[in-house]
């Protein structure tokens, strides 16, 4: 018998493998969880703790990039940009996944303001990932904000396509038909955002 338990000494450790990989998965959804807490805190007036709670997840999940994207993507939600920012070169250096990076990249310029590099970030996602409902609502609320207003209506209604529970959409769709004179289209949506809870 050798070390790893296995009589041959060629042969991986299986169940050692796997057991580590539960617990990997599980560390995983509980730091995400942490995660959608921290969001929770800070909807509830308490910007402060929250901000705190994502800088313990992103210390002890150092090694998680998708944990790390979701930090970077709740520091942004509260406007502590270089957190994010800290948070996604973190997530960079271990190699998460090009297209995930660029989505939340662009999501953090639609926040800061910067229209035209989100619209530039997330063009190419939306072209590559047409089911990443993320991306194609950012990606229209920053054309809204550019002034192109169809393209802006085409990528929300992908979104909605995609995500028909999200209200964000729906709601962001209604002021355009609001603004293109489609009073009725433009209630159609609200009437939906109402429906799903939204506000």
């Amino acid at each position: 018998m050798t070390a790893s338990g296995n009589e041959s000494g060629d042969l991986p450790d299986f169940e050692g493998l796997l057991e580590t990989s539960s617990r990997d998965k599980e560390s995983k959804q509980a730091w995400l969880a942490a995660v959608a807490t921290a969001r929770k805190i800070a909807a509830n007036g308490q910007p402060q703790r929250a901000v705190g709670e994502l800088e313990t997840i992103a210390d002890e999940a150092a090694h998680e990039p998708d944990v790390l994207i979701a930090v970077a993507d709740a520091f942004g939600a509260l406007a502590r940009f270089e957190a994010a920012e800290r948070a996604l070169e973190r997530a960079t250096r271990i190699g998460s996944d090009a297209d995930a990076l660029r989505t939340a990249r662009g999501v953090l310029f639609f926040r800061r303001g910067l229209y035209n590099e989100a619209d530039a970030e997330l063009a190419e996602i939306c072209l590559r990932h047409p089911q990443n409902g993320t991306a194609h609502y950012y990606r229209g609320e920053a054309l809204s904000r550019l002034g192109r207003v169809d393209e802006a209506i085409d990528c929300l209604q992908v979104a909605i396509a995609v995500e028909p529970q999200d209200p964000r959409a729906y709601n962001s769709l209604g002021r355009l038909y609001d603004r293109k004179g489609r009073p009725d289209a433009a209630a159609a949506m609200y009437r939906t955002v109402r429906e799903l809870g939204g506000s």
